[in-house]
This record gives C-alpha cells, sequence and structure tokens, in this order.
C-alpha cells in the first residue's frame, strides 16, 4: 500500500511538472511561428509599399517626360539635344539622313532569304523543342532542339546589316536562341543560359521578333533572373 502510494505521488508530481511545461513549450513554439510569419508579412508589405511609390515616381517621371516630349518636332537634332539634357531617356532608332527610322517601323519578313529547305527544317526544330519543353518537361532535349534549330542559320551575327537577306536570317537565329535560353535556364544550366543571354544583350535593339519587341530586352531579363547586373 505505501508502495502503491509512492507510486501515485510520483505520478501525480511529474503530471505537475511535465504538463505545464508541455503546454509552456507547445505555446512558445506557437508564438515564435507566429512572429516569423508577421515578419514575413511585414517585409512583403515593405517591399510593396517600396514598389508602389517608385512606380508612381516613375510614372510621374515619364509623364514629365512625355508632356516635354510633345512640346519639341521629332527631328534627329531636337532628340539628340533633349537626350543630352536627360541622361535617363534613350532614343532606340535607326538614322538615315536627318530622318529616325523606330524598331516598330521597320519591317523585316524573316523568311525572306532563307531557302525553303532550311525553313522547314527550323520550324520543325522549334517544335521539336516545344513539345519537349512545354508537353513533356524535358527541358535539356528541348535546349538542343532550340540549338540546332539556331544552327540551320550559322553561328553567329555577323552577316546583320548585310543586303542579301541576312538581317532576316538574324532573327530566325535570334528567335531560336532566346527559347534555347530559356530551356537551359529551366533545365538548372545556368552558366550555358548566361552565355546565350550575353550573346543576344549586344544585338542592335533595331533586330526584334514579330511582334516588334527587341531581343536584347529578352537577354535583360534573363540575366535580371540570373541576377546579373546587365
Amino acid at each position: 500500500m505505501p508502495q502503491r502510494d509512492h507510486r501515485k505521488r510520483a505520478l501525480l508530481f511529474l503530471a505537475a511538472v511535465l504538463l505545464p511545461s508541455a503546454v509552456l513549450v507547445g505555446t512558445t513554439l506557437q508564438a515564435i511561428r507566429q512572429e516569423r510569419e508577421l515578419s514575413v508579412r511585414r517585409r512583403e508589405d515593405e517591399r510593396a509599399l517600396l514598389a508602389l511609390r517608385l512606380g508612381q515616381e516613375i510614372l510621374a517621371g515619364v509623364r514629365e517626360l512625355d508632356e516635354e516630349l510633345s512640346r519639341i518636332p521629332l527631328s534627329l537634332p531636337d532628340l539628340s539635344r533633349f537626350n543630352e539634357s536627360h541622361p535617363a531617356l534613350l532614343t532606340v532608332a535607326l538614322r538615315e539622313g536627318e530622318q529616325l527610322i523606330f524598331p516598330w517601323e521597320v519591317r523585316l519578313d524573316p523568311a525572306s532569304g532563307a531557302d525553303a529547305a532550311s525553313l522547314a527544317r527550323y520550324h520543325q526544330l522549334l517544335r521539336d523543342g516545344e513539345e519537349a519543353e512545354y508537353r513533356e518537361g524535358r527541358f535539356e532535349d528541348a535546349a538542343d532542339s532550340y540549338g540546332a534549330a539556331a544552327g540551320v542559320y550559322g553561328n553567329g551575327f555577323g552577316g546583320f546589316g548585310a543586303t542579301d537577306g541576312s538581317p532576316p536570317r538574324a532573327i530566325l537565329r535570334a528567335e531560336a536562341l532566346v527559347h534555347q535560353a530559356r530551356a537551359l535556364l529551366r533545365a538548372d544550366r545556368t552558366t550555358e543560359a548566361q552565355d546565350l543571354f550575353q550573346q543576344l544583350v549586344v544585338l542592335p535593339p533595331t533586330l526584334t521578333d514579330r511582334e516588334g519587341m527587341p531581343f536584347t530586352i529578352y537577354a535583360l531579363d534573363g540575366l535580371h533572373h540570373l541576377a546579373e547586373d546587365p
């Protein structure tokens, strides 16, 4: 009987000590978790407010520049003087004498200067790459197909600006390289993706895709994802 009472007292003592301790530990862990969640939310809110503030400042600056631009003629000398006084403004255009031709005014047919057999192979390789990338998730195989498509039109862009159909072929090659760099990025082959983006980022800004978007913009976006400083 005394032994049973001793055991009961021990159990009661343990229950009196361990249960409150367990509750205290659980409460503490929950408080720590909630504090971490609140800290993450505060940081997200601060980033959102900073982005909003920066966006408002940028929009205000763009509106101011737009108002100033509306008051000057769009001639080469006037725009040159305007650029000198506004270093944040960049004018991307081709110069023909005293005339400016903006990228969206350039109309190049990517298929011109390319023979039918090469063009058919090019598009088939692009389709193979898209099938592997988007439907099957085989990013490395997709990158190989896109690279082969780019290879249909040479290994560089030295012909850009020639009069033998090279600019359209450069468009097709740049298009395939953009796809290849993206697939390499998705395959975690970041070094190879970075090399391709760096090749594309130095192309003339007037070399654009079918929607008029310069391939340099795709390259800058890729380098941004790679935490580079374009």
